[in-house]
């Protein structure tokens, strides 16, 4: 837009007094704080965005009077300040309260839409699109399917192999099922294809610099002892396993946990994990499987498997290039979800932690039944140890020797702070356990790198204060998530 004089000499624009970039933000956020944005405001905070994209702001500030050596400085300072509105405008309210008015056939959402993807998404930085995505994704509702479905696909038909890379990852940290939300914005199922197709074809500009490597992990007896899964009561209630912390802290992977829990404690459980310090997706299932458990037991198990390996599918459709791990137990149909993940995907290995029955005591699947699994690369296991042991000898760049060693410690400082009670002979089994698997441990740590031998009597256990703060979390189902 020309800057023109009046007849005062002062500065407008298309008939409009000139403003500063802050009042102009100051303007549209108030607009948006109203209880109804009206289709005038709407027309006005539009107008407002196309005055910073183009910034006609103060006279001497704007386009004709800025002297620029080149063009390429000009456009330079435009990408500054479109970038700059991203950040401090309110984008997630008006992509919810811009309304589908009738009689303009929802033109003012379908312009604030367009106004990022066919104006200026090639001004914008890998910030501002995440941004813009999980502030659309964010809406309670979205005025228009087909337009929004569109700003998806060609925010990200606009990244380069590694923008879509890094965008994928920062969306999994800023939501806790990813892959479900985006589903849930793509209802088309043409265009759902198309956006798997561009991610992959994107995959292929792009070699990480290091090993994509996802964990995938069931939680009810797999990551802490619950008491609502199929085994017997293994550890006391609310029990994290012994070293699994540490071990996923090794790993240095991404953790995405793949549960049959229902969709109504999704927020609930990715909240009780970021107070344990984890930041992981939680892929859930639905309550109407898990109901049939006491009458069905056998088809319940097959719609939970169903439902897990659907869920990871979906999930690893965004990360073409990663390789997995899959984390289970033997109570509930992840040995049979594990055996299909191997088929269908890029899967490294699967470690099944073997539940117990009733006594506690005894472990659920023979040894005869443990060496047929190992063939198909199901490792069945009595505790982590024995998986940081074999990770250690099957892929030592994933875990050296010194990440054994810390594990196997964090292992023992995890047993020594469980408080039993009544548990005696669960305790003593445990111990038993733990002290077989540390003796194997030593060996190849103290032969093949001189490592000291790890005595259990000389570790600490976990602090109580932090382990009660851990424990407390797990059990709260009283909060919710977006």
């Amino acid at each position: 837009e020309d800057e023109e004089e009046d007849e005062d000499g002062n500065g407008t624009v298309a008939g409009m007094e000139l403003i500063t970039f802050e009042e102009a933000m100051f303007k549209i956020n108030d607009e948006l704080k109203s209880a109804r944005v009206k289709r005038k405001d709407e027309q006005h905070i539009l107008e407002l965005m196309f005055r910073i994209a183009n910034m006609t702001f103060k006279r001497g500030q704007s386009l004709s009077s800025l002297a620029f050596s080149s063009s390429d400085v000009y456009e330079s300072e435009r990408c500054k300040y479109i970038n700059k509105m991203v950040k401090e405008m309110d984008l997630a309210t008006a992509f919810d309260k811009f309304s589908n008015h009738h009689a303009g056939r929802g033109l003012h959402y379908s312009s604030l839409l367009a106004f990022f993807t066919d104006f200026h998404c090639h001004r914008l930085t890998l910030d501002s699109k995440a941004s813009l995505i999980v502030d659309m994704c964010k809406a309670k509702r979205s005025a228009h399917p087909a337009s929004s479905q569109l700003f998806i696909i060609r925010m990200f038909s606009s990244c380069t192999g590694e923008e879509m890379h890094e965008m994928i990852n920062y969306l999994q940290s800023k939501m806790i099922n990813v892959s479900r939300v985006i589903q849930l914005q793509l209802s088309d199922p043409l265009l759902q294809e198309h956006f798997y197709e561009i991610v992959a074809e994107k995959a292929k500009q792009y070699v990480p610099k290091r090993r994509d490597l996802h964990i995938m992990s069931d939680i009810d007896d797999t990551f802490y002892h619950s008491g609502f899964g199929l085994g017997g009561p293994k550890y006391p209630k609310k029990t994290v396993f012994p070293g699994l912390l540490k071990l996923f802290m090794c790993l240095k992977a991404r953790v995405a946990f793949v549960t049959a829990r229902p969709q109504f404690v999704e927020g609930a459980t990715s909240k009780s994990l970021k107070r344990m310090g984890i930041q992981a997706s939680v892929l859930c299932g639905h309550l109407r499987d898990s109901l049939l458990i006491p009458f069905a037991p056998q088809f319940s198990n097959q719609k939970i498997m169903s439902r897990k390996f659907n869920n990871f599918m979906n999930y690893t459709k965004l990360f073409p290039q990663a390789q997995f791990m899959w984390f289970g137990d033997s109570g509930q149909a992840d040995i049979e979800t594990g055996l299909k993940m191997i088929k269908e995907s890029n899967m490294l290995c699967t470690y099944i932690q073997d539940v117990v029955l009733d006594d506690g005591v005894t472990f659920k699947t023979a040894k005869k039944i443990r060496e047929e699994y190992l063939k198909k690369k199901v490792f069945i296991v009595d505790n982590y140890l024995e998986v940081a042991l074999h990770l250690h000898e099957t892929y030592p760049e994933l875990l050296d020797e010194h990440m054994l060693y810390a594990v196997t410690k964090a292992a023992f400082s995890d047993l020594k702070a469980i408080e039993w009670g009544s548990m005696q002979k669960q305790k003593d089994k445990r111990w038993e356990e733990h002290i077989a698997q540390l003796e194997l441990i030593n060996t190849v740590l103290n032969t093949r790198f001189n490592f000291a031998k790890i005595d259990p009597d000389k570790i600490e256990p976990f602090p109580k204060e932090l382990l009660d703060t851990l424990t407390s979390s797990l059990g709260d189902d009283s909060q919710s998530d977006i």
